[in-house]
């Protein structure tokens, strides 16, 4: 699915936006706005995120890194996540909603990737989607990535942090400045990761799904403007 963190820019979607786009692209007739679309966007949707997180707890198992070791639930670490949300929110959103140089570029490619699928979705399908990209995704790189590059001694802490959102970075990699965002939106949610008393997985996953809940809102309103106005 083509995940976004669109910056993430809006999105991390992170790595779905890229995928989603080119999936949407490679199907024959073009895409078809409403409901008749609903079903197979989410669909693919589901599939795609689902396999990330089935691909997670898989090279966990193979490689004894449990991804969901540091998941657990209280009050306090979900308000951290929400308010881990506040500055993607004030930084990314307005590039979306005010674009200026290569974030034009973005903005058409999301709007053209996303915008058909995400339009034929109910609010609640938007919530739930960006629940699950905010947990596979942060299953995969906080979860599984980031700890298993902490595990080598001549890795350390810092560096697993850079070298995982750097993969991270590339997953979404529709530009390079579009890739540059994501890495340092990445680093900020593996910062998350440890930014409470003890190491939470929650935090960013909250945060995550959060953010895209409110990317995919934009995207919505942005891609409904622009159909009127045609």
């Amino acid at each position: 699915m083509h995940s976004a963190i669109l910056p993430w820019s809006p999105s991390p979607l992170l790595i779905s936006i890229f995928l989603t786009k080119t999936m949407i692209e490679e199907q024959t007739p073009a895409p078809v706005p409403g409901l008749r679309e609903r079903g197979p966007f989410l669909n693919m949707c589901g599939l795609f995120e689902g396999g990330i997180a089935l691909l997670a707890l898989g090279l966990g198992w193979l490689l004894s890194v449990d991804p969901l070791e540091s998941l657990s639930f209280d009050e306090e670490l979900l308000l951290w996540g929400v308010l881990g949300t506040v500055p993607l929110a004030v930084i990314f959103l307005p590039l979306l909603l005010r674009p200026f140089g290569p974030m034009r570029k973005i903005k058409q490619m999301i709007l053209e990737s996303l915008g058909p699928g995400l339009s034929s979705c109910h609010w609640y399908d938007l919530i739930l989607l960006s629940a699950l990209v905010g947990f596979s995704e942060e299953l995969m790189f906080r979860g599984f990535l980031q700890p298993w590059l902490e595990r080598f001694d001549a890795i350390s802490r810092l560096t697993a942090l850079i070298l995982s959102n750097v993969i991270f970075g590339l997953l979404h990699c529709i530009t390079l400045f579009y890739a540059v965002l994501v890495i340092g939106i990445g680093i900020y949610l593996g910062w998350l990761l440890d930014v409470s008393h003890s190491r939470s997985l929650l935090i960013p996953i909250i945060t995550h799904g959060f953010y895209d809940y409110l990317a995919f809102l934009v995207v919505v309103r942005a891609y409904r403007q622009s159909q009127s106005r045609e």
